[in-house]
């Protein structure tokens, strides 16, 4: 059994219904979600909200994103996601939860980014001492969980009111979201894959029960 795939992995996403300006409403869930990469745009940060999340049918937003242009370090890593909360009226305390990959680095750059690392950085740029920061938990990893946590976006995306509003909406701002929405296609070494893990991983943390239907073909 094999997933059905097309040019289009999330094969229900839709510009018309999902690209949104609509806000969450206030209490929403908040999360950040960020995948580390030390290559030039690899890494990413992307600012998330949910509503109902342990219902049956939950409301998502992916509100804004942070790419690192160019080989960043950590600092500026951390700089950028302050600067993403600040565009959205935001503070570190504002946020419930944060959810980022496992460490990454290449010698040659001289350069390692972990949880660990930004976590400290992000402490040092508000001025608050670290152990009252919240920590970056990691993702559980195992075999097919890309796949896994892809089916669950392309599920969440295809979910709607019965007056046809979307239960997922993506603000103009997470632009490189968008791309990897209407475009990725499967391949692990596509460059948009990393702001896209950056979003199924809070998704996945913030909405744990989200049902999800999977299509499948035999052969």
């Amino acid at each position: 059994w094999d997933p059905v795939l097309t040019t289009q992995w999330l094969s229900n996403f839709d510009r018309a219904k999902h690209i949104s300006i609509t806000p969450p409403p206030m209490g929403a869930y908040l999360g950040i979600g960020i995948d580390h990469g030390t290559n030039a745009g690899k890494q990413a940060a992307v600012l998330f909200a949910a509503v109902d999340r342990n219902g049956i049918a939950p409301r998502v937003w992916f509100l804004d994103e942070y790419i690192g242009h160019g080989i960043t370090g950590i600092e500026e890593d951390a700089t950028g996601i302050l600067e993403m909360l600040d565009r959205n009226r935001l503070k570190w305390r504002d946020i419930d939860a944060w959810i980022g990959d496992r460490p990454t680095g290449e010698s040659r750059y001289l350069v390692r980014k972990s949880n660990g690392q930004l976590r400290k950085h992000l402490a040092y740029q508000v001025k608050a001492n670290l152990r009252d920061f919240p920590a970056i938990v990691v993702p559980k990893k195992y075999h097919g969980s890309v796949e896994h946590g892809l089916w669950r976006l392309n599920d969440v995306m295809g979910r709607a009111d019965d007056d046809g509003t979307a239960h997922c909406h993506i603000h103009p701002n997470a632009a490189r979201f968008i791309e990897f929405a209407e475009r990725f296609a499967g391949d692990s070494a596509d460059p948009l894959k990393d702001v896209g893990d950056a979003g199924r991983y809070i998704l996945e943390l913030a909405v744990r029960d989200l049902p999800c239907t999977h299509m499948l073909a035999r052969y």
